[in-house]
């Protein structure tokens, strides 16, 4: 066998693409091996650029987690401002990304942000790349005095969603509603008063059944308060729905060309039980075409694609009691909820299933196989269309 001199990550690169294209395993093999041999944390995202550019799945892998477990370290090099809003989207929403607290993972991001901020301002643009990212910062998980700093930053004055992400987290802090912190954030955000009142009557009731578990937290009414883990986002919501009471009620302004999504967060956590209780303030129509359910949060929610519409959305049509999904109906329960009518979602992330309950009443298991990546949803598109959060459970501990 022969040898091959190569000069640093960009002929590698090529060397590993030129084997891939001709087929030849062993060169492809050796340049990958001596890709993941360069690869530090001041190299990560240039390799990670090289890696995708040429196709090497292997390395792009290698990087990403990489750039995951040294996040902080990564956001602060050079190569960081050059990835792409897909990359930087898929490392800031991981689960697996590690920082001692959540203001870093808001830092790092908002340094890529605001790279060649002033040529965009010149030319009329939005002062930040990607600012929609913000939605995956765990505000609600920083100190109340972080989120206060951040209010005051005279950035925020070019940035209206974030700003706005930032007061939702502020929001949901006063709430006393606990937020969930990423797995491998090492601080939390935790409020004195929740901790202080002991175990929630939610964790009481783990060992029940889905329909039971709701039955033993009060399941809500307009006498519930309304207040806790889930709340209406207008940063993750159509331009359509007006998100009022600080995420407690969304009404449609005007009539829309199809359903808009209206989604809550944060994210449904991954394991245990989670509710959300809606009311039907104002059903807009009398055939009240309202869609209550979950989805990935990945469908296109500013154009107006509804989560039922999309095949990471599963949601229960008020309308004729449907399961609808990926734009398809199924039967599911005979049980018609109009307005003043309260519908209750009861997701178990463990078992990945969905409940809904109409006035509290079970109707039985509606979806199975969930995926890991959830939120609560609903989808409107009725004019005067009024819904509100009267219950959100905390997560059932198991």
């Amino acid at each position: 066998g022969g040898r091959l001199r190569v000069s640093g990550g960009a002929e590698l690169a090529e060397l590993f693409a030129v084997a891939v294209a001709l087929d030849v395993a062993p060169v492809q093999e050796a340049a990958e091996d001596a890709l993941v041999d360069l690869m530090t944390v001041e190299t990560c995202c240039d390799l990670l650029l090289l890696a995708t550019e040429s196709g090497c799945a292997r390395v792009q892998e290698v990087c990403r987690r990489l750039a995951a477990e040294q996040y902080v370290g990564v956001s602060r090099t050079a190569g960081w401002l050059s990835l792409g809003v897909e990359e930087v989207e898929q490392l800031v929403k991981s689960e697996a990304l590690v920082a001692a607290e959540e203001e870093q993972v808001y830092t790092g991001l908002l340094r890529w942000m605001r790279h060649g901020m002033q040529e965009r301002l010149a030319s009329g643009q939005p002062a930040l790349r990607g600012e929609r990212l913000g939605m995956y910062v765990r505000f609600a998980t920083m100190s109340s005095s972080s989120l206060h700093k951040l209010q005051q930053d005279p950035l925020l004055h070019h940035a209206p969603k974030l700003r706005h992400m930032v007061e939702q987290g502020l929001s949901v802090i006063r709430s006393g509603a606990a937020a969930q912190p990423r797995p491998l954030i090492r601080r939390s955000n935790t409020s004195p008063a929740s901790a202080a009142a002991g175990p929630s009557p939610v964790a009481a009731a783990a060992a029940a059944s889905p329909s039971q578990a709701v039955a033993a937290v009060g399941g809500g009414g307009a006498g519930g308060g309304g207040r806790g883990m889930f709340l209406f986002d207008a940063a993750r919501s159509h331009a359509n729905h007006l998100i009022r009471e600080g995420g407690l009620l969304a009404v449609l302004r005007e009539e829309g060309d199809s359903e808009h999504s209206a989604l809550l967060s944060p994210a449904i956590p991954r394991r245990g039980r989670h509710y959300v209780e809606f009311m039907i303030e104002d059903s807009g129509t009398p055939e009240c075409y309202i869609q209550l359910g979950v989805c990935a949060g990945t469908h296109d929610v500013a154009s107006g694609t509804p989560a039922y519409q999309s095949d990471t959305g599963w949601c229960f049509s008020c309308h004729n009691g449907n399961l609808l999904h990926y734009d398809q109906g199924s039967e599911y329960c005979s049980k018609l909820p109009r307005q003043g009518d309260r519908v209750g979602l009861l997701v178990d992330m463990d078992a990945r299933t969905l409940e809904v309950l109409v006035n509290s009443e079970g109707q039985g298991v509606m979806v199975r196989g969930l995926p890991d990546t959830l939120f609560f949803v609903v989808d409107g598109g009725d004019r005067g269309q009024a819904i509100r959060i009267t219950h959100s459970g905390s997560p059932l501990v198991a």
